[in-house]
């Protein structure tokens, strides 16, 4: 959980969601789910939306998933690098800003899809999280730092349960998905009361 902040009523007006080329959202269960052409509008998206501003993110334990049967992805990040395992398999980094295409079996289970009207499926998913800084509020009830009596206050006790630790400090985090029927749409999802937005919401927007 992170500290109450006063949010700026422009974060989420319609210049800004046009900015970001967010073409549309909607809210589920408590959660914005926001859709945004996959590839650099994703990573441009977190690393400058008004709403992240000062957070640092970290990668959630929870491992990048994608469905290699029917999508691969392209070499067309910023950063993106590969290398070859001593077993002779290619591996390449993973960034936020990665892009898709589909494959053979790719584009005829959507093909199937579309003539049986059979449920999307899922073929990318990721998840990121606030690493936690002075402003959130540990799970232990302290801002920034854990109590005294809080076992993480330990350091030998992070370093034996460090995965832990990233969810004690904060627990906001921001899930990446794309769907068989558009690739080229990244949903992108975290809770309305992340870092609890007092003044705006987009709710007001519906």
């Amino acid at each position: 959980m992170c500290e109450p902040r006063n949010i700026n009523n422009n974060f989420f007006n319609q210049q800004i969601l046009s900015k970001f080329k967010i073409n549309n959202f909607k809210i589920v269960n408590d959660n914005y789910i926001f859709q945004i052409p996959t590839g650099y509008p994703v990573l441009n998206f977190i690393e400058n939306f008004p709403l992240f501003k000062n957070i640092s993110f970290t990668k959630s334990s929870t491992k990048r998933y994608i469905n290699k049967k029917y999508v691969v992805k392209c070499n067309t990040a910023y950063k993106y690098s590969n290398w070859l395992r001593k077993n002779s398999v290619l591996c390449s980094t993973n960034r936020l800003d990665d892009e898709y295409q589909l494959t053979n079996w790719g584009i005829e289970k959507l093909k199937y899809n579309k003539i049986k009207k059979k449920k999307d499926i899922k073929v990318y998913s990721w998840k990121i999280r606030c690493s936690g800084n002075n402003l959130c509020q540990r799970e232990c009830g302290e801002i920034g730092k854990c109590s005294e009596k809080c076992n993480f206050s330990n350091k030998d006790y992070v370093k034996q349960h460090y995965k832990e630790f990233q969810k004690h400090k904060c627990n906001e985090v921001i899930s990446f998905d794309v769907y068989l029927s558009n690739i080229d749409i990244t949903e992108i999802s975290f809770s309305v009361n992340f870092h609890k937005p007092i003044e705006y919401s987009i709710k007001d927007l519906k």
